[in-house]
C-alpha cells in the first residue's frame, strides 16, 4: 500500500500539474500557436523537470501519512484523497492566478504577491470581471480533477508489505525526491530561474507558470528574517 499509493499519488500530481499548466497557457491569445511549434513543444517537455519537482514536494505529506499508517497497519485511502484534493486545489488556484496576473502585468508572480494582503476581495472581483473565461476554465479544471480523485483514482487496499520492503522503499523514495527536486546530480541544484539559461527565445515565458516557482517563493518568504 505504501509503495503503490505513493507512486500513484506522485504520478497523478505530475500529470495534473502538466495539464493544468497547459490549459492555463492555452488561455493566452498568442500562445496556442507557439505551443504547437517545435520550440513550444520543447519548452513544455523541458518544463516536466519542474513539474516533477512540484509533484514530488506535494507528495511528501501523503508519503509521511502512509508511513505512519503502515506502522499501525492502517489503510488511510480517504486521508490520501483529502491530501491530494488539497494539493490539486493549490496547483489549480495558483497556476490560474498566475496566468491572470501575467495577462494583467505581463509578468509572472514573484515576491510582490505578499504585498496584496487586504486586497484579496478586490483582486477576486477583478479576475471575475476581466478574465471570466480564464476563471471558468480554472474552476472546470479543478472540478474535473477533484471528481477524478474521489471517483476514479485507483488506490491500493492491499495488506501492508513486510517492514523490510517498506524500509527499502522509504530510503529509495527519499533519494528519488532529493534527485528530482535538485534536478539531477549537477553541480548546482535547479531553480525556477533555470529556465532563463535556455537559448531558445520565448521558452522562459512558456515555462513561467511553474508550481515549483510558487513553492520556492512561499518557502523563501517564510524563511526570510
Amino acid at each position: 500500500m505504501l509503495v503503490i499509493n505513493t507512486i500513484t499519488s506522485f504520478a497523478f500530481l505530475i500529470v495534473a500539474i502538466f495539464i493544468t499548466k497547459l490549459l492555463a497557457l492555452l488561455s493566452f491569445v498568442e500562445l496556442p500557436i507557439e505551443l504547437s511549434s517545435h520550440d513550444g513543444i520543447d519548452a513544455l517537455l523541458f518544463g516536466i523537470n519542474f513539474d516533477a519537482s512540484a509533484a514530488v514536494l506535494l507528495t511528501i505529506p501523503i508519503f509521511l501519512s502512509l508511513i505512519i499508517a503502515s506502522l499501525f497497519k492502517r489503510t488511510p485511502n480517504q486521508l490520501t484523497r483529502v491530501l491530494l484534493s488539497i494539493a490539486i486545489c493549490w496547483v489549480v488556484i495558483t497556476t490560474f492566478s498566475d496566468a491572470i496576473y501575467a495577462k494583467e502585468a505581463s509578468k509572472h508572480v514573484t515576491f510582490e504577491l505578499f504585498n496584496t494582503q487586504g486586497m484579496e476581495v478586490s483582486l477576486f472581483l477583478t479576475a471575475f470581471k476581466s478574465y471570466f473565461g480564464t476563471v471558468t476554465l480554472g474552476i472546470t479544471c479543478l472540478l474535473v480533477s477533484l471528481f477524478f480523485i474521489w471517483r476514479c483514482l485507483p488506490l491500493s487496499n492491499r495488506k501492508q508489505a513486510h517492514w523490510h520492503f517498506n524500509s527499502l522503499f522509504i530510503f529509495l523514495w527519499l533519494a528519488v525526491t532529493l534527485i528530482i527536486v535538485r534536478g539531477g546530480w549537477k553541480d548546482s541544484p535547479q531553480s525556477p530561474m533555470s529556465v532563463y539559461k535556455l537559448v531558445i527565445p520565448r521558452k522562459p515565458s512558456l515555462l513561467g507558470m511553474l508550481p515549483i516557482a510558487l513553492v520556492t517563493i512561499y518557502l523563501k518568504a517564510i524563511l526570510r528574517p
